[in-house]
């Protein structure tokens, strides 16, 4: 009875694992960003690729908040 519930959520690990992978080859190509902060996102989306994923969607907004703010004062 556990057997199809396991391997439904092994198969769902693969694809988030390999969504996370796609994820990082676009954070490294496509960020114009200081190369230090990408490579820093690009480590902890490897290490912690699913808390890591949805820190990014959350601080990322929250980042790009403060540098518009930054750059309308200077």
């Amino acid at each position: 009875m556990m057997e199809p519930i396991l391997k439904m959520t092994s198969i769902l690990l693969k694809y988030i694992w390999i969504m996370n992978l796609s994820f990082i080859l676009i954070l490294v190509l496509l960020e114009r960003k200081n190369p230090l902060y990408t490579l820093l996102w690009a480590i902890i989306l490897s290490l912690a690729p699913y808390i890591g994923f949805i820190a990014y969607l959350f601080l990322e907004s929250v980042f790009e908040k403060e540098e518009k703010r930054i750059r309308s004062i200077n």
